[in-house]
């Protein structure tokens, strides 16, 4: 289970370490049972992590009430505009914390061009809805 931890959070392939890991007689295990680690047990942690931490923020953040400073941006799987998949980061800038993450897909939105804008538009439903926090100022290039 170590094993599978680390080749996942260190973003390493599996199928490279394997090999290295036999190749230098280590006994280890095949790469279906990394996957069903990962599946099973790895990503749900993770994902549970991610949401206590997420709610722990903004709650913390709501009890402070001040305004919120927002900052975000959006990353594409491949430069230029063939782009499939995308990443819109939202950051409260003042207490350096990541508050959301958003998922976009090309198909969704119209093509890899509009998939920076999408996840704006999914993070400003997010803040303004399930938060009930509005905003006064927006400002994004």
């Amino acid at each position: 289970m170590l094993l599978s931890a680390g080749i996942l959070f260190a973003g390493a392939s599996p199928t490279k370490v394997l090999r290295v890991l036999n190749d230098m007689c280590v006994m280890t295990y095949v790469k279906r049972t990394f996957f069903s680690h990962q599946r099973d047990i790895l990503q749900p942690a993770i994902q549970g992590v991610w949401t206590q931490q997420q709610a722990a923020h903004i709650a913390m953040l709501q009890t402070e009430g001040r305004p919120l400073v927002l900052g975000g941006d959006g990353r594409a799987d491949s430069p230029g505009h063939c782009a499939t998949f995308g990443t819109y980061t939202t950051m409260e800038l003042e207490s350096n914390v990541v508050l959301d993450l958003k998922l976009v897909q090309s198909i969704e939105c119209g093509g890899s061009y509009h998939m920076e804008l999408e996840g704006l538009k999914r993070m400003v439903v997010f803040f303004e809805d399930i938060l009930e926090i509005g905003t006064r100022h927006q400002c994004w290039d």
